[in-house]
C-alpha cells in the first residue's frame, strides 16, 4: 500500500467521525428547535463549503473562468448576508450555537484522530520513532553514544515544573470538557463497530444521541463570572481527570524505553505540578490567605482520596496467602506494629485477612489515610506523613512473593502505586 493511500484511508476515518457527529447534532437541533433553525444552518453550511471550494479554485484556472468564479463568489457572499440579515434574533442565536457546537465536535474528532494515528503508528512493525516522542529521544541517546553514567547525571539534574496559572485562560466549561471526553470514548468504541452486536450498535447510537442532546442544551459560556473557588475546582478537575494518571503513564513509558538500552538507570521524579490558583494575591484582589488555605486543603484532600482509592484497589487484588508465599522481615514487623497500634481495626479485618499479609498491610494503610483526611496537614512525626506512607509502599513493592516452586515474583500493582505516590506531592500548590 502506498503512503498516499494510507494517509487517505486514515483521513477517511476522521471524515466518517465528523459526518456521524454532524448528523447526530442535526437530528438534535430538529428535535429541540424544529426545521427552521436546522434548514438555516444547512443553507449557510452548504454556502460556506461552496465558497471555500470556489476560493481555492481561483489560483488554478484561466482568466475567463476566473471571472466566472469571482461572480459566483460574490453571489454566494450576498446570499449568506441575506440569510443572516433576515433571521430573527432567536434563530440567529441558535444558528451561532449550532456552528459553535459543530466546531467543538470537529475539534473533539480531530483530537481523537491523533490518538488513533499514534496507535496505528506504534502497531506498525515497520514504523520509525515519531519526531518529538520519548522513543525518538532514546534513539537520540543511542545515536550519540551517551553512556549510562552521563544519562544518570542528566536525569538527576532534570527538573520540569508544570504550573497552572491563576488566570481563567481556559474558556471552555468543565461540563463541555466532560462531554468531549465521553464522545472520545464513544469514537474509540466505534473503531471496533464490526465486533458489536446489533443491540450494542443501537445502544452506542443512543449514548451518542444523549451526549449531543446535552451539549445542545448546555450553555457554552458561563452566565455567572467564575469566583476564586470555581477556579480552584477547575484546576483540581485537570489534576483529577488528566494529570494524576498521565504522569505515572509517562514515567512508565520513559522507564521501559530507557531500560531496554540502559537497564541500570534510575529514573528520579523530575516532574512537579504546581498551581497559582487560589494563591495569586498580586493579580487578584479577591485572593487572600484564606483562599490559599482553601486551595491547599482541597488539593490535599484530592490527593488523599486518590491514594485511598489506589490502596483499596490494591487490597482487593493482592490476595496472596502466607501459606503459599513468604514476606520480608521488615514487612512482617510493620504489620505487627499496625496490629498493635490499631487493634480494633485489626479485629474488624478478621482472621482471614491476617493470613493475607499484602491485603492486611494495604488495608491498614487505607484506614490510616482515612483518619488523616480529618486532621490538619501532617506534622512530620505523624505515622501517616506521606514520606512514611511511601516507605511503607516500598516495603510492599520490594517484598518478594516466594512460591513453593521457588519462583520469585513482585507485586506489580504495588510497584506502580509506590511510583505514583513517590512522584506526586501531597499538595499540588507550591
Amino acid at each position: 500500500m502506498s503512503e498516499q493511500m494510507s494517509r487517505r484511508e486514515k483521513g477517511n476515518s476522521l471524515r466518517q467521525d465528523i459526518r456521524v457527529l454532524a448528523n447526530t447534532l442535526g437530528q438534535s437541533i430538529q428535535r429541540h428547535e424544529g426545521h427552521k433553525v436546522f434548514d438555516t444552518v444547512e443553507k449557510l453550511r452548504g454556502l460556506c463549503i461552496r465558497l471555500r471550494d470556489y476560493s481555492e479554485r481561483l489560483s488554478q484556472v484561466d482568466v475567463t473562468e476566473k471571472i466566472h468564479i469571482q461572480h459566483e463568489i460574490r453571489n454566494m457572499e450576498q446570499e449568506i448576508v441575506q440569510i443572516v440579515s433576515e433571521s430573527d434574533l432567536d434563530t440567529a442565536i441558535d444558528v451561532i450555537r449550532a456552528f459553535t457546537i459543530y466546531f467543538h465536535l470537529v475539534n473533539t474528532a480531530e483530537q481523537y484522530h491523533r490518538i488513533r494515528r499514534r496507535r496505528a503508528h506504534e502497531i506498525d512493525p515497520q514504523s520509525t520513532p515519531q519526531r518529538g516522542s520519548l522513543e525518538a529521544l532514546v534513539e537520540f541517546f543511542k545515536r550519540n553514544q551517551l553512556d549510562s553514567a552521563t544519562l544518570q547525571q542528566l536525569l538527576n539534574q532534570l527538573s520540569i515544573d508544570l504550573v497552572f496559572t491563576a488566570h481563567p485562560t481556559e474558556a471552555t466549561r468543565r461540563s463541555l470538557i466532560t462531554k468531549s471526553r465521553r464522545i472520545t470514548e464513544l469514537l474509540n468504541k466505534s473503531d471496533n463497530a464490526d465486533l458489536m452486536t446489533q443491540r450494542e450498535r443501537a445502544q452506542w447510537q443512543r449514548d451518542l444521541d444523549a451526549v449531543i442532546d446535552l451539549l445542545w442544551r448546555t450553555d457554552a459560556v458561563r452566565q455567572v463570572r467564575p469566583q476564586p473557588l470555581d477556579e480552584i475546582k477547575m484546576g483540581i478537575y485537570y489534576l483529577d481527570e488528566i494529570i494524576y494518571d498521565a504522569l505515572p503513564d509517562l514515567y512508565a513509558e520513559f522507564e521501559d524505553l530507557l531500560h531496554k538500552e540502559y537497564p541500570d538507570l534510575v529514573i528520579p521524579p523530575f516532574l512537579r505540578v504546581g498551581s497559582w490558583i487560589g494563591g495569586d494575591q498580586d493579580g487578584n484582589p479577591f485572593i487572600h490567605a484564606d483562599t490559599l488555605l482553601t486551595a491547599l486543603n482541597q488539593q490535599r484532600n484530592y490527593i488523599l482520596i486518590h491514594y485511598r482509592r489506589n490502596l483499596f484497589e490494591l487490597a482487593r487484588e493482592c490476595s496472596q496467602s502466607i501459606d503459599h508465599s513468604s514476606i520480608t522481615p521488615e514487612l512482617q514487623a510493620s504489620l505487627d506494629h499496625d496490629m498493635e497500634t490499631m487493634p480494633e481495626y485489626a479485629e474488624e479485618l478478621g482472621p482471614q485477612t491476617a493470613l493475607e499479609p499484602y491485603r492486611a498491610k494495604l488495608s491498614f494503610m487505607w484506614r490510616r489515610l482515612g483518619e488523616n483526611r480529618a486532621t490538619p496537614p501532617f506534622p512530620i512525626s505523624y505515622p501517616g506523613h506521606p514520606t512514611a506512607l511511601i516507605n511503607q509502599k516500598r516495603q510492599l513493592a520490594v517484598s518478594p512473593i516466594k512460591t513453593r516452586k521457588s519462583y520469585s515474583l513482585t507485586c506489580g500493582w504495588c510497584r506502580i502505586a509506590c511510583s505514583r505516590m513517590a512522584r506526586w506531592p501531597l499538595h499540588a500548590a507550591p
